[in-house]
């Protein structure tokens, strides 16, 4: 503004919250008219409201992003659990077509503890796949606790050592 004579700032506000201010200037002494002032203070609230639009606009689109993701993360969540309820719900299926043929005593008691352990199964994914429900919803609210990874390692791999996997897997018609 160097070489101004005539100088008019006017404020931009938000909620009587200084945002910023418009100035003009000119180089010779001259007022400016009500109606010049009258226009600037016009342009500096439309500029404020601009303003506000464009930060709405950006927060929008953080949050539709935001639910975007969301909402690929759960239908990702609802494809991988589909999956498994139905791999013991195919066990089922096999286990069932081989009660229908003759058996002997130890293989019917066998197969029915497989079907006892399928059904045990989808009653526990179940039952978790309620509990996110509850916990999406808000009526279960999380209860965050340490615990020792290493024993949850260890539990893994002794289920794996036992052949309770292997087991599982064999018994459900899935390669070990």
């Amino acid at each position: 503004m160097a070489g101004a004579r005539t100088l008019v700032v006017v404020p931009m506000l938000k909620d009587n919250v200084l945002v910023g201010a418009i100035a003009i200037y000119r180089q010779e002494v001259q007022a400016f008219t009500d109606k010049q002032i009258a226009l600037l203070q016009n342009f500096a609230a439309q500029a404020v409201i601009a303003i506000e639009n464009t930060r709405l606009l950006n927060e929008l689109r953080a949050r539709t992003s935001e639910l975007e993701l969301a909402n690929t993360a759960k239908s990702r969540f609802l494809a991988m659990a589909s999956h498994d309820l139905r791999q013991p719900l195919h066990a089922l299926g096999l286990f069932i077509a081989q009660l229908r043929i003759p058996l002997k005593t130890r293989e019917r008691a066998k197969t029915i503890e497989r079907v006892h352990a399928a059904v045990g199964e989808m009653n526990e994914m179940f039952n978790s796949l309620l509990d996110i429900s509850k916990l999406d919803a808000g009526v279960l609210a999380p209860k965050i606790v340490d615990f020792s990874i290493a024993r949850l390692l260890q539990k893994n791999r002794d289920d794996i050592r036992s052949g309770g996997t292997r087991e599982r897997l064999a018994s459900t018609g899935h390669p070990k």
